[in-house]
């Protein structure tokens, strides 16, 4: 018998700033695609993914042995930053359309991702249980909340310290860790040292990220005298008045030659191929939930340097070990004593690629999410 399970996302690609096929080739919606796949081919599961499009139809099709349905809301009017709107605005129609869709279409489980409103409760009101994924950011509970938290089979999270936080402060006994995986045979490490000094920040472009902090790094390494360095920004632009504000410090300091805009990059071999060019990763973002590209940059053996504070990264770095967390102030020395030290990033690549090995690998996703829909 077939397990058939389906995955609610609430965002539509567009109001994120992806096309549908970017959102369906990549993993931002689930992270792991590929463990789902898995269980598709190996274990007798038909695990589908449905979210919401700009398209006028249902868009139905298959990916990668992944099954993307997309259920048609017209959006065209709304601006990518307004999401939240989104959320809290057209909540009734879209969980109407996902349970007129449950109820033609029986699944044995449902996997809810992110914050939920009142309105897609009644996806798990019913007799078909469910799991709920923490895809970032801050949960205020009310006690109708808990209970529905409560209930779920299991709440999935990326960050240990969010578990750690909301099971404890509701007093939740389902909270399950399980990291997010990164594809080892892709990020791989460079088979000899980068003979260039480019750092690189990977992430959407808005404030929370803050790549102008990884661009005043930059420049305040120039004023240190250090040479021919180069900041590499890859990501797509989510703000456009930010991006803007970043741009107009580039000019005013003239660092037009030291910083280069690639835009995204949706192949992610060409994302490690520049990874591995690079000394390190400049990562500044003061809020994550769990930090996708730290774990490809420490794959590829290239150390991360993060913000204090952020929550994901600093689960996944041990400070001094396999990266380098530090707080707003020192992140300047830290990030010259990274370009000026070689054998120092070099101990803390090697260190982290262990650490992706053993943490952050596709077999142990796979083993956890299987045991859970069994419910073993």
């Amino acid at each position: 018998m077939t397990l058939k399970i389906a995955h609610i996302y609430p965002f539509s690609p567009q109001v994120l700033n992806y096309s549908d096929r970017d959102w369906e080739s990549s993993q931002v919606p689930l992270g792991a695609n590929r463990v789902l796949a898995a269980l598709n081919s190996q274990d007798n599961m038909q695990n589908e993914i449905w979210n919401y499009t700009q398209s006028a139809t249902v868009l139905d099709r298959t990916l990668d042995g992944l099954r993307f349905i997309s259920f048609p809301r017209d959006l065209n009017f709304l601006p990518a930053r307004m999401w939240g709107l989104v959320l809290n605005g057209f909540n009734r129609e879209r969980s109407r359309q996902f349970a007129a869709y449950l109820a033609q279409h029986r699944q044995d489980l449902i996997h809810l991702y992110g914050l939920f409103h009142k309105h897609d409760w009644q996806l798990v009101k019913g007799t078909t249980p469910y799991v709920m994924e923490h895809m970032g950011g801050e949960i205020y509970f009310d006690r109708a909340k808990v209970e529905i938290f409560s209930k779920a089979r299991a709440i999935i999270f990326s960050s240990a310290t969010f578990l750690q936080k909301y099971c404890q402060q509701y007093g939740l006994d389902n909270g399950l860790y399980i990291p997010i995986p990164t594809d080892l045979q892709l990020f791989q490490p460079a088979q000899n040292l980068p003979t260039k000094k480019q750092l690189i920040f990977v992430g959407q472009i808005y404030k929370e990220k803050d790549v102008l902090e990884a661009v005043e790094v930059a420049k305040g390494l120039r004023d240190l005298n250090v040479k021919d360095v180069q900041l590499v920004i890859v990501g797509k632009i989510v703000d456009a008045a930010y991006w803007q504000k970043v741009v107009a410090y580039i000019e005013e300091h003239q660092l037009q030659d030291q910083v280069s805009y690639l835009g995204y990059i949706q192949d992610k071999s060409k994302l490690a191929d520049i990874m591995r060019e690079s000394l390190f990763l400049l990562f500044p973002s003061y809020k994550e939930s769990f930090g996708q590209v730290v774990i490809e940059a420490m794959s590829c053996a290239i150390p991360a340097l993060v913000l204090q504070g952020s929550v994901g990264p600093e689960d996944i770095i041990a400070d001094g070990v396999d990266g380098v967390i530090s707080s707003r102030t020192d992140l300047l020395n830290h990030a010259h004593r990274l370009v000026e030290d070689p054998q120092y990033r070099l101990q803390l690549g090697q260190n982290g690629r262990r650490k992706v090995q053993q943490h952050f690998n596709f077999e142990q996703r796979y083993a956890s999410v299987k045991q859970l829909y069994l419910n073993q």
